[in-house]
């Protein structure tokens, strides 16, 4: 007898159990998802401090790419905005600032001898407030050199222990930075195409690298290739006012820098870096300077006048027209894995069965 009521014990306690695994779940699912706030972050690399930069040409576009050497740190300034009007009780508690790399897969991606901090790092906005961060960048002195793009983001902790982020699209509140111990005068990036030559653009203006007699210059080549010419190697010529190719200004020497960064964004991705040496014999003037390169079947040229002048000990002022705007980026919506969320609640649902069908055994 006594047998046959641990048996229907067990049987009542199994059904109840089965009962709150099969309902629990669609009870919680059923609650309304939180209201988040609609937030704008602006990274202001126009106030970045303790970088130089170098500007970034793709196609019928320039952008800015903030340069730091190793063993150095520069700041950014970071504003974050909420643009509505309502008052957010946070079940998440404060937002978290931080940086993820944009184009890889992030799990995969290690920061190699670079640190992020904020300051402050965690803010909670309210309706229409601005709150300032400033972004510490530092470098290593071993820190390889290397090419990235980083994110602001906002990292929280929300329902049951399920970390969630505000990602932010890409090419919008990211921003490039080059560790590099020199600063290139300007950097052409490519994408590769299978179907045509790619030449200087029309409704650009061909940009004016200088470089002093004595002293040396750098222009860097980015190449994405197409999937087929991802192991083929880019070969470089070059000529300067319709001269034969090979041919360089008097007293202009030339020395092409395969791979000169360590790591970059993707494996596919190509540099190398046309360095120009200016001897103190150099012919001053302005060269008009055409590079050529083929990387498989890809074919492209760029243009760029070169400026060889006398060395100066004074100050020099030099205006660009370029203009950089600021990065914004509106947060509207936020990406939540409805299903993994409660897997830490299935986890102890079972583990509860399991403590609970292992005393029952115990005392019948």
């Amino acid at each position: 007898m006594k047998r046959l009521n641990g048996y229907k014990n067990e049987i009542l306690i199994s059904v109840i159990l089965i009962i709150l695994i099969v309902t629990f779940p669609a009870v919680v699912i059923s609650q309304p998802a939180p209201i988040y706030p609609r937030l704008s972050i602006i990274a202001d690399i126009n106030s970045a401090k303790n970088f130089s930069y170098v500007t970034k040409q793709i196609d019928n576009y320039t952008s800015k790419v903030l340069v730091i050497p190793p063993g150095s740190s520069g700041t950014i300034p970071v504003t974050l905005i909420q643009i509505t009007n309502r008052t957010y009780e946070l079940p998440y508690g404060l937002e978290e600032l931080y940086i993820h790399p944009v184009g890889v897969e992030e799990r995969l991606f290690e920061w190699k001898g670079i640190q992020f901090n904020f300051t402050p790092n965690r803010v909670s906005p309210k309706p229409y407030e601005e709150i300032k961060s400033v972004l510490k960048l530092e470098v290593e002195p071993n820190a390889p050199t290397g090419f990235y793009t980083a994110d602001v983001s906002i990292n929280c902790c929300v329902f049951y222990g399920i970390n969630t982020t505000f990602d932010f699209p890409m090419d919008n509140s990211t921003f490039d930075f080059l560790i590099l111990p020199y600063t290139p005068s300007y950097l052409f990036y490519i994408y590769a195409s299978s179907s045509h030559i790619s030449t200087s653009s029309s409704e650009l203006s061909t940009p004016t690298i200088k470089v002093d007699v004595g002293r040396e210059a750098y222009v860097m080549f980015g190449i994405y290739p197409t999937p087929k010419d991802t192991d083929s190697i880019a070969y470089f010529d070059y000529t300067y006012n319709s001269k034969p190719w090979g041919s360089m200004p008097s007293g202009v020497g030339v020395t092409m820098l395969s791979n000169p960064l360590q790591v970059t964004r993707l494996p596919e991705e190509k540099f190398y870096t046309l360095k120009l040496s200016a001897s103190p014999s150099a012919s001053e003037g302005v060269y008009k300077m055409l590079v050529t390169s083929n990387v498989g079947s890809f074919v492209f040229e760029r243009l760029f006048y070169l400026v060889v002048s006398g060395y100066t000990t004074t100050t020099q002022t030099t205006t660009t027209t370029t203009t950089f705007s600021t990065t914004t980026t509106t947060i509207s919506t936020r990406s939540i894995n409805e299903i993994n969320r409660f897997i830490p609640l299935f986890g102890i649902i079972i583990f509860i069965a399991v403590l609970v069908a292992l005393y029952i055994r115990k005392i019948v």
